[in-house]
């Protein structure tokens, strides 16, 4: 049977995965492969992150590399890293990757917000030390993130209003305990 056409990142809004999670809107077209949209869980309610391998660029080995992020990263199960829910490819709407939604903004929008401003010492290490230890736990578990920068450290704000770092895309992160290296 052949795959139908995938769809254009706004015909996937409104449309159920898996008869589990709806897609509500587009979020973020950020990122080296993917397209991010906010959904819901149908049956608990609760508010997620979808993500979408990119339509142009899908290829066996991309395919590949999106399902071993998704095993990676929710194997490490760790609060500094986001959270993998659920991975799948749907028929119409392609490879996609269900994670925890996360509000805030990543540490670049934040440099970017002022520019020319330096982050103060506490500010530095109340986000740098979780993203050191979340970075420590990755290598006790035999990971290497390989592209640690600004953009992929996400300052969520929790329903306490409290900031707490995260570690985002392992898209190109090394598994030392399978053959492949994910990039």
């Amino acid at each position: 049977m052949a795959r139908m056409p995938i769809p254009t990142d706004e015909d996937r809004v409104g449309r159920t995965i898996a008869s589990t999670w709806r897609v509500e809107q587009i979020l973020s077209r950020a990122g080296g492969f993917g397209v991010v949209y906010q959904g819901v869980h149908l049956r608990t309610g609760r508010p997620v992150a979808i993500k979408f391998l990119r339509h142009d660029i899908v290829g066996e080995d991309m395919r590949e590399r999106f399902i071993r992020e998704a095993q990676i990263i929710a194997k490490l199960d760790y609060p500094h890293i986001v959270q993998v829910l659920d991975v799948g490819d749907h028929d119409e709407l392609g490879l996609y990757q269900v994670l925890e939604l996360l509000r805030g903004r990543t540490l670049t929008a934040r440099l970017e917000a002022s520019p020319g401003e330096r982050l103060s010492v506490p500010d530095c290490t109340r986000i740098l030390v979780p993203v050191m230890e979340a970075l420590a736990v990755t290598h006790r578990r035999a990971v290497v993130h390989r592209d640690v920068k600004p953009g992929n450290i996400f300052l969520h704000r929790d329903d306490d209003g409290q900031e707490i770092p995260k570690v985002l895309d392992f898209g190109i992160a090394k598994s030392l305990t399978t053959p492949k290296a994910l990039g």
